[in-house]
């Protein structure tokens, strides 16, 4: 497979409200959102497929007509979804300190306080948080904590109390898990970290940019000096005890997207970290005169052409033992190979709630502080559902600009609390989230059209792993069960011709 050194060839859509169609190394693909499914195209005469491209005022009908092929539709799978859920806890996220030593340039937590808050969360009230959202809990799924901040590690003894509660409620989960995940600078480390780490099998988020450069300008010491060399210590040593541990390199893209390949090739060689979870900053919220002049909408041709370049040698990034990916565009992935589509952009206010030092409970993290988001007790969430949370809960196709979208069940109609930063309401978008979706589209649309067995048992992996690995936030999605429809090729006629339809697809149900 070649290495693209500059931008591979692009993918030119022609789309209609009923999907898109689109030319990709010299043959014809489709993609239905309906079912979430990605054909290949093949007319019974030599060329027809080619023609009915260029004919490009006969795609819309096309599209449409086999369309109608099909019986399922995620839009009535995901309505069903939001009329049986529970008002029930899934996810607690515990706000554990409003303290950090870094100094990250794009911070939306304003270094760990929010701008509103200046308290440690006692091990107490973390317990009794803890204890509440387990009373509340959807007994129907696994339940996660996620340990957050602040810089989560400088107050290891929460975390601590924490865990050993859950050890008492093992014989208590009805044969279901208790999921642990950190969201940590790990510039603090010492052997008992490292115990509690291997034997919680936490799952270890490292605010990780990629090489020197990057890590030292964006993520320094309040000091000002460079983080990278500690942290990347830090991870070689952790790595070496907890060789079973899932570590992701979380990384937020701001001045390294004209070097983001590069970036993801060097942690993908490291054998430290199984996943990248890669997002871009958060700009609307920002401050910082490192930043102000960067564009806050459509992402810059440069970082396009690297997010492509990614795409087309994913199977050179996953060649190694470890290293899975990058999350976010293997669950655009799992979302075209196993027809699963997304109920909401995340879990937020509908199944996730976070917990702070000042006894505040708040649908998103971000919103921590922010006595208008303040739910009050976790006894009361089902009840407010109705009012308070409903925006939260409310699926893709409530939202006005989304319902003809052609990604709207990958994205979930995107962040809700960027659409809420940027327009004033939980219903409105954020361009910059709809940038990064479609990007994340069209790179995965690629990904899926090079399957080799390397990429193939890779992300059979993190799909195996993804419900747990808390993709967009704990994203929730809804498995459409398209096998019978998929086991064969479709043969459709239009315009005198018939065509051939077939799948692309994984299926690993019985491996």
């Amino acid at each position: 497979m070649p290495i693209y050194e500059s931008s591979p060839p692009e993918i030119d859509f022609l789309s209609s409200p009923s999907g898109c169609a689109f030319k990709f190394d010299g043959k014809i693909f489709l993609f239905l959102p309906k079912i979430l499914g990605l054909f290949s195209v093949e007319g019974q005469n030599e060329n027809a497929e080619m023609e009915l491209l260029e004919k490009s005022n006969f795609i819309g009908d096309f599209l449409h007509s086999v369309e109608k092929l099909f019986q399922l539709d995620a839009s009535k799978k995901i309505e069903k979804y939001w009329q049986n859920q529970n008002g029930k806890i899934s996810a607690l996220n515990l706000n554990l300190t409003d303290k950090c030593n870094l100094a990250c340039i794009y911070c939306y937590a304003k270094g760990g306080n929010y701008d509103r808050i200046n308290k440690e969360l006692s091990a107490e009230d973390a317990l009794k948080a803890f204890n509440s959202a387990i009373d509340c809990r959807d007994e129907s799924r696994d339940f996660r904590v996620e340990f957050f901040g602040g810089e989560p590690l400088l107050n290891f003894e929460a975390i601590k109390q924490v865990i050993e509660k859950q050890k008492q409620l093992a014989t208590h989960l009805n044969e279901k898990e208790i999921i642990n995940r950190i969201s940590t600078n790990l510039t603090e480390i010492n052997p008992e970290i490292i115990d509690l780490f291997s034997k919680s099998k936490m799952i270890i988020s490292v605010s990780f940019d990629g090489t020197a450069e990057f890590q030292n300008r964006q993520r320094p010491f309040k000091d000002g000096s460079g983080s990278h060399e500690k942290i990347f210590s830090n991870l070689k040593l952790l790595r070496e005890k907890c060789p079973d541990n899932i570590i992701v390199a979380r990384i937020t893209v701001l001045h390294q997207e004209d070097k983001l390949y590069e970036v993801i090739e060097q942690i993908s060689q490291t054998e430290i970290f199984d996943y990248v979870s890669l997002y871009p900053a958060a700009l609307s919220a920002q401050h910082s005169t490192e930043i102000e002049n960067k564009p806050q909408g459509n992402f810059s041709e440069t970082l396009n052409n690297e997010f492509l370049k990614i795409s087309q040698n994913y199977k050179k990034l996953l060649s190694g033992k470890r290293f899975k990916g990058i999350l976010e565009l293997n669950r655009f992935c799992q979302n075209i190979l196993t027809g699963t589509a997304a109920a909401n952009h995340c879990r937020a206010g509908a199944g996730y709630f976070t917990f702070s030092p000042d006894e505040s409970i708040h649908p998103c993290h971000r919103l921590v502080g922010d006595p208008n988001w303040d739910l009050k007790a976790f006894s009361t969430l089902a009840g407010q559902s109705r009012n308070r949370l409903r925006d939260w809960r409310l699926p893709v196709n409530a939202r006005a600009g989304c319902r003809e979208c052609l990604i709207r069940f990958f994205c979930g109609g995107g962040c809700k609390q960027e659409a809420f930063i940027t327009s004033g309401s939980l219903l409105g978008h954020s361009t910059q989230i709809c940038s990064f979706s479609r990007l994340l589209f069209k790179s995965a649309i690629r990904i899926c059209l090079q399957l080799d067995e390397v990429v193939e048992k890779k992300l059979v992996e993190f799909f195996r792993m993804s419900e747990k690995l808390f993709v967009f936030c704990g994203q929730p999605l809804i498995k459409l069960e398209r096998k019978e429809e998929f086991e064969n090729p479709i043969s459709i006629r239009f315009e005198d011709q018939v065509f051939y339809l077939k799948p692309v697809k994984i299926d690993f149900s019985n491996d």
